[in-house]
């Protein structure tokens, strides 16, 4: 009776640092979750596709022409 006794408290002691431990890593694994949300709004989802990046590069190019060509100008 008293090992049994024993052995039911040490199963006890061992299912309350067990239940403590889950609520931790939940806590994390929350935290976790919460960052890659973060995260993939700012990596993934506002990723801009080829054909916006070469209408945006190609604006820029324009932009630079004109810029060069009003510099030149300038100097005559």
């Amino acid at each position: 009776m008293d090992a049994n006794n024993g052995r039911i408290t040490t199963l006890n002691e061992e299912l309350v640092t067990a239940t403590d431990s889950l609520k931790g890593a939940k806590a994390s694994h929350a935290a976790a979750l919460g960052e890659l949300e973060k995260l993939h709004s700012m990596c993934v989802a506002g990723a801009v596709t080829y054909e916006e990046r070469v209408a945006q590069r190609q604006k820029e190019i324009e932009a630079l022409k004109q810029a060069h060509s009003i510099l030149e100008d300038w100097q005559k």
